[in-house]
């Protein structure tokens, strides 16, 4: 698993079965990689890396392989405050722009594999994008993107361009949505939404079932002191069926990574969920303000 952090602008790494409080496998940080805030992070077929970098209005990319204060392979530059990045089959990459004014503002900008010039921009008044966040793929290859000031999540269609409306919306007072942050699916079809600040829930993952649409209440909520979820913003769930909720900092404390079996996550609108199976956290790991995660 390779995790963002946005204070330390770096990229660390370890096994998906990480328990400790260790040292990553590999740290990219450094001037020469161009990381500076960086949230959103994805990895392509060949297993390059690519992260959002918000305070320069970038996505970089590395090659998987490599560690240390190296140079990104590719540069997307010209962006508006992005946090969101996703890749697909074919290894185009998905951004979104969460920026409120100036260029590319509150936007879904699609580029080709290894281009740096988009070959798509989902933007305007009819997408009902506000503030968007964490972005993701479904199954089908359509992109799903959390609206953190709209406390909602929208699908458009792989094919989307321009002013277009959303194929399908998740928003509503029985969502629970508030903040939205990361947004994964599992191999099932469900979709899992991370939200900190939150209304009537403390903070929690959020787990939707098919059909993902309308006013609906999750089917599932991961929350309570148990499970160490706090300030949740990067999600991603594995084959198997495991979540990884990457916690960031709070309150002045160390962020953390936390691994829940897909047989130990929920605990209701009662909030007395799991405590988890594993996690990555303590001084060892160098974490401070994690933010984004990418399985490979």
């Amino acid at each position: 698993m390779f995790i963002t952090d946005f204070v330390n602008n770096a990229i660390v790494s370890w096994n998906q079965g990480a328990n400790c409080n260790c040292s990553p496998n590999a740290i990219i940080r450094g001037a020469n990689t161009g990381l500076s805030g960086p949230q959103g992070i994805a990895i392509d077929t060949g297993a390059n890396i690519y992260a959002a970098n918000q305070n320069v209005n970038t996505v970089t990319k590395y090659p998987g392989s490599l560690s240390g204060n190296v140079k990104p392979s590719l540069t997307i530059a010209g962006l508006a405050n992005p946090i969101g990045v996703a890749v697909d089959s074919s290894n185009n990459v998905y951004i979104a722009n969460s920026a409120s004014s100036g260029v590319g503002t509150m936007s879904i900008q699609v580029y080709p594999a290894g281009s740096a010039l988009a070959s798509a921009t989902i933007a305007g008044p009819a997408t009902g994008l506000s503030t968007p966040g964490y972005v993701t793929l479904d199954a089908a290859g359509n992109i799903w993107v959390a609206n953190q000031t709209g406390n909602s999540v929208e699908e458009f269609l792989k094919t989307a361009n321009g002013n277009v409306p959303p194929a399908a919306t998740i928003s509503g007072a029985n969502t629970l949505l508030a903040s939205p942050q990361g947004i994964a699916f599992d191999a099932a079809g469900r979709l899992y939404v991370a939200i900190n600040n939150p209304l009537g829930v403390p903070d929690a993952v959020l787990i939707f079932s098919p059909p993902l649409s309308g006013n609906k209440a999750p089917s599932n909520i991961l929350c309570g002191p148990n499970t160490g979820v706090n300030n949740p913003t990067g999600l991603a769930v594995n084959a198997q069926g495991t979540l990884f909720v990457v916690n960031s900092a709070f309150g002045g404390a160390p962020g953390y990574e936390a691994t829940f079996a897909g047989n130990n996550i929920g605990g209701g609108t009662g909030c007395v969920g799991p405590f988890p199976n594993g996690a990555v956290s303590g001084g060892n790991t160098t974490l401070v303000n994690p933010t984004g995660i990418a399985l490979h």
